[in-house]
């Protein structure tokens, strides 16, 4: 009889997970737009994609080219988190950049937007585990019900 009471706690502590893990993916994605709102949006074109620096360690690098109409200039900038590894020559990226600090990031390729992915699929994964749970609590209860 004991043994159906026992998912309970856990589906209580897969819920307080998942609403833990919304919050932290809500705080990665107001850390984003906070970055966001203070740099300037361009459409940026990839010149090339660097895999290995010169020592022969790995590395994902981008280096990007925009035109900075307001400043009647042509900047290229080295990107160095990149995580994606399918970028090419010409490709065109969403590209925020902050002169005054020399800070960039591409529009879902940043450090932020991925920590908030992997928030997102953890908490879909304890949203699943609880589903689960709660059905498999419901099928003890009709069991029980049906052998007294």
């Amino acid at each position: 009889m004991l043994y159906i009471l026992i998912p309970i706690p856990i589906i209580i502590l897969l819920i307080i997970a998942f609403i833990n893990l919304l919050k932290i993916r809500e705080k990665y994605l107001r850390g984003l737009n906070k970055f966001t709102d203070e740099c300037k949006q361009f459409e940026a074109v990839v010149l090339e994609q660097i895999l290995t620096d010169k020592d022969g360690k790995k590395t994902n690098e981008v280096i990007i080219q925009f035109r900075d109409e307001e400043n009647h200039k042509t900047v290229v900038h080295k990107y160095t988190l990149a995580h994606k590894r399918g970028y090419k020559r010409g490709d065109k990226v969403m590209f925020f950049y902050n002169e005054s600090n020399d800070l960039s990031c591409i529009y879902n390729d940043n450090p932020f937007s991925r920590n908030a992915g992997i928030y997102l699929n953890c908490a879909f994964i304890s949203f699943i585990l609880m589903i689960l749970l709660g059905i498999y609590e419901i099928l003890m209860i009709i069991y029980l019900l049906i052998n007294l």
